[in-house]
């Protein structure tokens, strides 16, 4: 027998009864649990798929934010063409730390591409609130 506690017939038994548990109280979890009780496998099947169904309501505001920053990608004068390229990398969705191996040319631009987004940022929600307003008299 193993000495790994979670080889035990308890800790099995007791594992499966969670998991049914939380499948009658209708939880998915991303864990993919093999029918021999192997759990080590993680996967997370693509959003929308049948089997991880998109919550439209929290996804929403993220996809409204990007679409927003992809037009003001378009409409802001920035300053710098590295600007720019920053902010259209931020608008596709890309996590700071990728941006800053793409643009950078040391480890302290991590803090550089930081500066560069947030300062934009100020501009970005100023412009949001100008373009809502603009809509809401269109109607």
């Amino acid at each position: 027998m193993s000495d790994k506690f979670y080889q035990t017939k308890d800790f099995i038994e007791l594992q499966k009864r969670w998991y049914e548990d939380l499948d009658d109280k209708g939880f998915r979890d991303i864990e993919f649990v093999y029918p021999d009780g192997n759990a080590s496998h993680f996967t997370r099947p693509a959003v929308g798929s049948s089997s991880w169904p998109v919550d439209y309501a929290k996804a929403l505001p993220t996809l409204a934010y990007f679409q927003f920053a992809s037009k003001f990608l378009w409409d802001y004068p920035f300053k710098k063409p590295k600007h720019k390229h920053i902010w259209r990398l931020h608008s596709q969705g890309m996590s700071i730390r990728q941006i800053a191996k793409r643009v950078a040319k040391s480890e302290k631009s991590l803090n550089g591409v930081h500066l560069v987004i947030n300062r934009l940022k100020i501009d970005f929600f100023v412009y949001i609130r100008d373009q809502v307003e603009w809509e809401d008299e269109q109607i």
